[in-house]
């Protein structure tokens, strides 16, 4: 009886106990969160502020495509600023200050659903005095469906200009013309493409004008069979590895040991369930080899 009545007091403790644990652990967790959301928070609101005086003006009207982002830079890699293009395409700057001497500008642009880029730089002797550059007409921005594919397959080109522009894609001295449509936007299939590295460009023309030349074009790669079987094991394995990476180990470690405690109380407390398991020659011998008599701890942990 005494006995009996000892294995109840014990089974109570070990439910409070495990609920204890679960607690913790819980709260553990949601610190950790609170923790790292408000650290992100902290991040995303950082800004950083930068400018320079300068000596003259600097104007530029243009087009490109409806909706389209246009970046200004200057001395290859400084930003100045940004604007958006109108419903028909159209953009300005307007007394951009530059400093003396400046030379040279780009205009990068990227259309309104980020399908591809383009960029075009503009050269022009020392400023001594304001700069004005009028009806500039951006090159289309060019992207691939599809950056690698198989050799003898087609390659689908895509992107944006001006509404019912020519458009001319070329790539290894071969030219395909096609008509954008009333939003601007342009697909083109190509066929031939040898094995290894292509490079595509494309050029407009619009009412009568001829869009400059980008400095950029788009890039795709012609696989053999060896080289398709390569890529799809490199593409497994990096998406693997972005799998394991993302993991969080730190709530993962306390997690585990949680989740073994569960399993080993609902053994105890509902041996039925694991029934199949205990009478299954392998597992009831191996846990036979485990289990040990007259511990104090026998009931919890089984052994």
């Amino acid at each position: 009886m005494w006995i009996k009545f000892k294995k109840i007091i014990f089974k109570k403790l070990i439910i409070k106990y495990f609920l204890l644990i679960v607690f913790i652990t819980i709260s553990t967790i949601l610190i950790s969160i609170h923790t790292n959301f408000a650290f992100a928070i902290q991040s995303n609101n950082s800004v950083n502020v930068s400018a320079f005086v300068g000596d003259y003006f600097l104007n530029i009207s243009g087009s490109a495509s409806p909706y389209a982002s246009i970046v200004l830079r200057i001395n290859e890699d400084q930003f100045l600023n940004s604007t958006v293009a109108d419903k028909d395409g159209y953009f300005t700057f307007s007394n951009e200050i530059i400093k003396k001497r400046l030379s040279e500008f780009c205009l990068i642009a990227v259309d309104f659903k980020k399908i591809g880029i383009s960029e075009v730089c503009f050269s022009f002797p020392p400023a001594e005095s304001v700069i004005t550059k009028k009806d500039l007409f951006l090159p289309p921005t060019i992207g691939l469906v599809r950056t690698k594919i198989a050799l003898g397959s087609s390659a689908t080109v895509i992107g944006y200009t001006m509404p019912e522009a020519e458009v001319k894609i070329i790539s290894n001295g071969k030219i395909i013309k096609t008509i954008s449509d009333k939003s601007g936007y342009y697909t083109v299939e190509i066929f031939g493409l040898g094995l290894g590295e292509n490079y595509i460009f494309a050029e407009a023309t619009f009412k009568g004008k001829d869009s400059f030349k980008s400095k950029k074009g788009a890039m795709i790669i012609v696989l053999s069979v060896t080289d398709q079987f390569n890529n799809w094991l490199n593409d497994f394995f990096s998406r693997l590895w972005k799998y394991i990476s993302n993991i969080n180990f730190d709530i993962l470690w306390m997690i585990f040991p949680l989740f073994i405690l569960i399993l080993m109380l609902l053994f105890r407390l509902y041996p039925r369930i694991f029934s199949i398991i205990t009478k299954n020659k392998f597992w009831k011998k191996f846990l036979t080899k485990l289990k040990k008599k007259k511990l104090h701890h026998g009931w919890f942990i089984g052994y």
